[in-house]
């Protein structure tokens, strides 16, 4: 019975093992075209600043992107649609991975 045991241990890790080389077997995930946010200033004249990350899920055959979630906002509504829309417009080479997280910075 102890000889099944330890059998039985050693499969389940060579198993996870298996399947942490197939979740990281996806290749970088490589923008070739990223343009930049575009986005107005506010009335008094100033641009707003702020950094957020967003989640961007990538079509692997084609390298589109399919869709955008904010993972950490910018703080500014304005600045969020800014980056979505840049991030939409997105290449990536092919294959690609199926999600990355962009991080997007706006400064003066």
């Amino acid at each position: 019975m102890e000889r099944c045991f330890v059998y039985f241990a050693i499969v389940m890790l060579l198993s996870v093992a298996q399947l942490s080389v197939i979740a990281q077997s996806y290749p970088k995930a490589v923008a070739y075209y990223a343009p930049r946010p575009d986005y107005r200033p506010l009335p008094n004249g100033k641009r707003p600043e702020g950094s957020g990350v967003f989640t961007v899920q990538i079509d692997p055959r084609t390298g589109s992107v399919t869709s955008v979630l904010v993972k950490k906002s910018t703080g500014w509504a304005t600045l969020d649609k800014a980056a979505i829309d840049a991030v939409r417009r997105r290449r990536f080479r092919t294959p690609s991975k199926p999600s990355v997280d962009v991080a997007i910075d706006f400064t003066h």
